[in-house]
């Protein structure tokens, strides 16, 4: 309830506006503490309604005064991700640029940083959120802004780069060991937390 508040006071305010709102939030993605991580990711998506009513009028606004061959839209709420979504695509570059499917070099893979890997992975939680908020016309202005950034491309390669050797090994066997998505029971739970080694 507090961050629908401040959206109100920043859309009305001239000195702390919505792109700071926004960007605070985005930083807290990268925050050493998880609770504030996770407290920004729902503060978000508690935003994510409000923007999403601003961007469909300025949607019929905006595809009544546009022609076909117009540029890549900046308008929309998805537009505020764009720097955080730069700067994590450039952590992670290193990532996808060594990554191949190739069985020999999977062993070699440098580890990644699950610090950047969990704060990437939370702005794409955001960004899906979105899109799943959006009616289709709306959603169809994010989705092409996405592709024509190249955005998801990144995603999914570094997606795939994020993957277990594991299962990046046996791509292709019909049948996985359900050990990597193995759920545990509540007593191999306690028994994890208690355990002293």
């Amino acid at each position: 309830m507090y961050i629908l508040n401040e959206y109100w006071f920043c859309k009305a305010n001239s000195k702390i506006t919505l792109d700071h709102l926004c960007n605070f939030l985005f930083k807290q993605l990268h925050n050493s503490q998880y609770s504030v991580r996770i407290s920004a990711v729902n503060g978000i998506k508690q935003l994510t309604q409000h923007f999403v009513v601003d961007d469909i009028e300025l949607n019929e606004r905006e595809s009544e005064s546009l022609d076909a061959s117009s540029t890549i839209s900046k308008w929309h709420f998805l537009n505020r991700f764009e720097d955080y979504l730069t700067r994590y695509e450039a952590l992670t570059r290193k990532y996808v640029e060594e990554f191949s499917f190739k069985l020999t070099e999977l062993d070699h893979l440098e580890p990644i940083d699950r610090h950047d890997a969990l704060s990437y992975l939370l702005l794409w939680d955001c960004i899906i959120n979105v899109c799943a908020k959006s009616p289709v016309a709306l959603r169809a202005v994010y989705t092409n802004w996405l592709n024509d950034n190249r955005h998801e491309e990144n995603f999914l390669h570094f997606l795939f780069r994020a993957m277990p050797v594991d299962l990046l090994k046996n791509h292709g066997a019909k049948v996985h060991s359900n050990g990597v998505f193995k759920e545990l029971t509540w007593s191999q739970l306690k028994g994890k937390l208690h355990r002293t080694d």
